[in-house]
């Protein structure tokens, strides 16, 4: 298992993650605590799409990022 995300509604999750209870290995890949409205599968794909969300806003960044830097290379790169 690469991560883990925790979601649910209330502090349920948070509660859970923090407690004696649970198992360390599964504390290690923790990689996310997501608040859902929804419980069953209508929480289980919020959860998913929250995450999704989360994934595409960072790609986007990071591309504006490096759009932002190959500028920065190429103006200087003009200055020579």
């Amino acid at each position: 298992m690469s991560g883990l995300i925790l979601a649910g509604s209330a502090e349920f999750k948070t509660k859970l993650s923090s407690s004696d209870l649970f198992d360390p290995r599964l504390q290690a890949v923790v990689e996310k605590i997501v608040d859902v409205s929804y419980g069953g599968e209508n929480g289980h794909t919020n959860g998913q799409q929250s995450r999704a969300d989360e994934e595409m806003r960072n790609k986007e960044r990071r591309t504006r990022l490096q759009m932002s830097s190959d500028d920065t290379i190429e103006n200087t790169n003009s200055l020579w």
